[in-house]
């Protein structure tokens, strides 16, 4: 039986590429120096984001951290 309990998620990060703060991500040269395919992160993940993934599972307090 799966755990189906009360989460606090405990590490998530949220990012605006738009802020210019992660150049590292928005860099495709990155690939090349052994980060991998970084194509799926090379996107916005705002609260919202968050919100949808988290809503099919019981989630009641996060930790955001800000790298």
């Amino acid at each position: 039986m799966a755990y189906s309990g009360p989460i606090i998620d405990a590490h998530h990060h949220l990012w605006d590429l738009g802020l210019g703060r992660h150049p590292w991500l928005a860099d495709t040269a990155n690939e090349r120096g052994g980060l991998g395919d970084l194509g799926a992160l090379r996107r916005n993940y705002l609260p919202q984001n968050y919100a949808r993934d988290a809503a099919r599972h019981n989630v009641i307090a996060t930790v955001h951290v800000e790298a």
